[in-house]
């Protein structure tokens, strides 16, 4: 019974964490593609002037 609770908070501390890393995963890959393309057009904003 000890062997199975342990097992079963493992899993769920798994699936914790694995749910984290999801939500943490789009969270920095929504930050970085908006980031980018803010800092690429000020360069060429000033070239075309």
């Amino acid at each position: 019974m000890r062997r199975n609770s342990r097992a079963r908070i493992g899993v769920s501390l798994l699936l914790v964490a694995g749910a984290l890393g999801l939500g943490a995963a789009p969270s920095t890959a929504a930050d970085t593609p908006a980031a980018a393309p803010s800092a690429i057009p000020t360069p060429s904003a000033y070239a075309l002037d």
